[in-house]
């Protein structure tokens, strides 16, 4: 004869399940915030692994803008088509340089930036919604931008949308 009454046993068991359920919920949507990093990461990396943390900041000022103003997630944001020139189809040396990257302190700013646009609290520099390099590009609607500033080789501002 069990000691425990089986109600105290389908109890256990109704217990151990949602702790199984949660672990594996909680294991499921950190490896989806680790790949939302990781594409945020690599984006603010490839756009501008050369112009320091302020622009690190400034490409992820633009990621989070656009973000919340077309109502998209981080990643969509960055894969959008023609968007970002590191995810074109005509520059694949870029996401070639990333995986000969091996770290590095540009790439720890990078992670650490895209972390933080994880974070409810994350405020971003400006209203920038859009950059180019002047040296390399003039885009359409570049005399569209409101709000200018120069950081490095790029130009930031506003498009009101």
């Amino acid at each position: 004869m069990c000691p425990f009454p089986k109600a105290l046993i389908v109890l256990f068991a109704i217990w151990i399940i949602g702790i199984l359920i949660m672990f594996f919920a909680t294991l499921q949507n950190f490896y989806k915030n680790q790949k939302v990093q990781c594409t945020v990461a690599k984006t603010i990396w490839l756009e501008a692994r050369g112009e320091g943390y302020v622009g690190m900041e400034a490409v992820a000022t633009v990621i989070y803008n656009r973000s919340v103003r077309r109502k998209l997630s981080l990643v969509a944001v960055c894969l959008q088509e023609k968007q970002f020139s590191c995810w074109n189809k005509q520059v694949p040396k870029n996401v070639r340089a990333y995986n000969t990257l091996g770290g590095g302190y540009n790439w720890d700013n990078a992670r650490r930036l895209a972390g933080c646009l994880l974070r409810p609290d994350f405020e971003p520099m400006d209203t920038w919604t859009h950059y180019y390099n002047p040296d390399k590009c003039t885009p359409y609607w570049a005399s569209q931008l409101t709000n200018k500033v120069r950081i490095g080789h790029h130009i930031f501002g506003t498009i009101d949308e």
